[in-house]
């Protein structure tokens, strides 16, 4: 990685309750993976939607 993305995460380490580099890339990762299926459900919602369009009512 590169020295400045360590030193930011250095610097966001205690303030955020992380003990430790791994601990803080874990949690990014696992917000990564929730939004990235957050926005497969509304893409798929989405998709959902317009095939209902002019349909009922």
């Amino acid at each position: 990685m590169e020295q400045k993305l360590l030193y930011e995460i250095d610097s966001k380490l205690k303030n955020h309750g992380y003990a430790t580099r791994t601990e803080f890339i874990r949690d990014a990762i696992r917000s990564k993976l929730s939004e990235l299926e957050k926005e497969q459900v509304i893409k798929k919602l989405a998709k959902f939607k317009g095939s209902l369009k002019g349909k009922g009512r």
